[in-house]
């Protein structure tokens, strides 16, 4: 089992990296990280000072910022259950069980190299006056007490809430996890629902909780952040009862971690229940 798993796994990382509108997905998500950072380049180059590595969890703390890298998510994962001519020669010979493991394994690791690009393209547009160290500094610290940030066209929030209590390396850690797996989260919905009903539903609904924390916030009563994804990716939302938003991290990370092995069991015994049904027909 564990070989046929890794062998649908294998299969389906081969057509992402032939897939281009995966590539194109990954180019603009790039693009647009690269063009926030640079008013943060900008800056620290007027002013003279290295600015620290450490722009990741200020990005992925923005609403804004998160809402397009979570809507990238989506439109990864826009083609689940990711049927092709190829399938239903492998399917057979895997087996139900195998073959939808490997594809939700499949969905985690394109989850993580898509995270992981945006982390490291959150690091590359600062190179030219990038400083290592293991505090925030002082270019972080500005943009988060002063208003300084519109000057230089710098559209993403730097909250202070993040810089006081967390450090730097363990916000980046933090923000990591979150935004790994609410793309895991909304992969699995749509991976799941399109599947069983055979349409796009599930693409449609990962859409709608990508849209769900903006929605919260302009309609919606704020309990209902507490069910928003991307609203608790974002570590400046997590600050229990001291914010409208009253979740905690301990919350979001119990979300997350519940709702994912849900969800990867209901696909894995969805197959079966359609087989089931057709036995019995």
């Amino acid at each position: 089992m564990k070989n046929k798993i890794r062998h649908v796994f294998i299969f389906q990382m081969k057509l992402a990296y032939t897939n281009q509108r995966i590539l194109l997905i990954f180019i603009l998500a790039s693009i647009f990280v690269f063009s926030n950072l640079q008013g943060v380049l900008d800056f620290s180059q007027d002013v003279g000072i290295p600015v620290a590595p450490w722009a990741f969890p200020h990005i992925t703390s923005d609403y804004i910022c998160q809402l397009v890298i979570m809507a990238g998510a989506t439109a990864l994962f826009c083609d689940a259950p990711f049927r092709s001519d190829i399938q239903k020669y492998i399917l057979p010979r895997a087996g139900h069980t195998a073959w939808t493991a490997g594809q939700c394994l499949y969905i985690a690791a394109l989850s993580f190299l898509y995270i992981l690009m945006i982390f490291l393209f959150s690091i590359v547009p600062l190179l030219p006056n990038i400083g290592v160290q293991n505090s925030w500094g002082k270019i972080w610290g500005t943009l988060a007490r002063y208003a300084v940030a519109p000057q230089y066209g710098i559209m993403f929030s730097v909250d202070d809430y993040v810089i006081g209590a967390y450090a730097p390396l363990q916000a980046t850690v933090l923000s990591f996890l979150l935004s790994w797996a609410c793309c895991i989260w909304l992969g699995l919905v749509t991976y799941f629902l399109n599947n069983v009903t055979g349409s796009y539903i599930g693409t449609f609904t990962s859409a709608g909780f990508v849209l769900l924390d903006i929605t919260v916030a302009n309609e919606w009563l704020p309990c209902f952040y507490k069910i928003s994804p991307v609203t608790l990716a974002q570590l400046q939302a997590l600050k229990g009862n001291n914010s409208l938003y009253q979740v905690t991290l301990e919350y979001a990370f119990w979300y997350f971690g519940i709702s994912i092995v849900c969800l990867f069991a209901v696909c894995i015994l969805t197959p079966k229940f359609k087989v089931f049904r057709r036995e019995n027909r």
